[in-house]
């Protein structure tokens, strides 16, 4: 599977389905059989595209073959393996979608894939050494990686790149059951009660300070350049 079937700008994006990979240890994110390329490169893709596999539990025998991928490791939780469906020897997975979407018209340039010219993006493709490429963006991680003590903007910066999707606050259910969506309500539920957990404090009875007289003074101090070498010619 090449790199860029699974590659999109869309932030919200899921995969799922029976891939029917027994090879595969989820736990690790590795493959049981080296030898098996195809498996191999199936998860060398969907790290070099970080995505996140979500489903952890057996979905038919002992195996894990019906999964979930996500860009964004908190979109999916609450993933639950259930009993099958009906005669199907697969069981049925839950989970919860973190995810909300704007409806309204979109205008968009679909292009005519049909004049395509196919054979020419084929040769530029094959063209490329695509180890090459992992192999680099590998090296340049890591040197981000290690560096990141002396140079954590450029580590956080690349990050954040990479990052497509942004979960947010809310929507959240007030007091009287009713859901709040908006950025504007959901700042003021917030801010109600963050203000609840604090306490007012008496004011009423606050000491008043004693007034103090002394008489001692602190006068500039006075030092040559062999009291400083003294002292550390002792350390």
């Amino acid at each position: 599977m090449a790199p860029s079937k699974l590659q999109s700008s869309r932030p919200s994006l899921y995969i799922l389905g029976d891939f029917n990979c027994t090879e595969i240890d989820w736990q690790v994110g590795a493959t049981c059989h080296p030898h098996n390329q195809s498996t191999v490169e199936f998860v060398q893709t969907i790290e070099d595209c970080f995505y996140t596999q979500h489903v952890l539990s057996p979905t038919r025998s002992s195996s894990i073959l019906d999964i979930v991928l996500s860009r964004d490791p908190e979109l999916v939780s609450n993933v639950n393996v259930l009993h099958s469906l009906d005669n199907s020897d697969h069981n049925i997975i839950s989970f919860t979608v973190h995810s909300r979407s704007d409806y309204g018209i979109i205008s968009k340039t679909v292009r005519d894939f049909k004049r395509g010219k196919f054979d020419q993006i084929n040769n530029v493709l094959s063209s490329i050494d695509w180890d090459k490429v992992r192999n680099s963006r590998r090296n340049f991680e890591k040197k981000l990686a290690d560096n990141i003590k002396e140079d954590n903007k450029s580590f956080f910066a690349y990050a954040h790149s990479k990052t497509k999707s942004k979960v947010k606050v809310g929507p959240l259910i007030g007091s009287n059951g009713i859901l709040v969506e908006s950025v504007e309500d959901t700042a003021d539920m917030l801010n109600n009660y963050s203000a609840s957990v604090f306490t007012l404090k008496d004011t009423s009875s606050i000491p008043e300070p004693i007034s103090m007289n002394s008489e001692a003074y602190i006068y500039d101090l006075q030092f040559t350049e062999s009291d400083v070498l003294r002292v550390l010619s002792r350390l």
